[in-house]
């Protein structure tokens, strides 16, 4: 009878753990199949290897997506937005290592985007990108 409820912890765990590895698998959180619009499919460089996540939040809100990067901490989910933001022509014009998270501001006239990386899992590079087409 121990063996068997130990073989159950056991599982239990290992199937806990798999599925927080899951992209999207926040609570409230799911697979966003919402297609991206034609300026953010043209204008935002987002890093490769990203789960587009949907939540109740974002209802009706075009301009911002929540973005996953699952086994990537959330600095180096920061080093790859800002890689790719310079590579694509994007000017930084801020970049804060806050206590809760990273934030960086980067226009391209007249576009401006802003990346939020929680600092809150560090398996996961969970960030939040608005991005507006007009600079405003």
């Amino acid at each position: 009878m121990k063996y068997i409820s130990f073989t159950i912890i056991v599982l239990s765990i290992v199937l806990l753990s798999a599925c927080s590895n899951k992209p999207c698998s926040g609570k409230g959180m799911s697979i966003d199949t919402r297609p991206l619009t034609d300026q953010w499919n043209k204008m935002v460089p987002i890093p490769s290897g990203g789960e587009l996540c949907y939540s109740a939040m974002l209802e009706g809100d075009e301009s911002t997506r929540q973005i996953e990067y699952v086994g990537l901490d959330p600095r180096k989910t920061y080093d790859l937005w800002e890689k790719n933001l310079v590579a694509d022509g994007w000017e930084l014009t801020s970049n804060n290592d806050l206590s809760s998270k990273y934030e960086i501001t980067a226009t391209k006239s007249p576009a401006t985007i802003k990346v939020t990386i929680s600092k809150a899992v560090t398996n996961k590079g969970w960030c939040t990108v608005t991005f507006k087409p007009t600079g405003t």
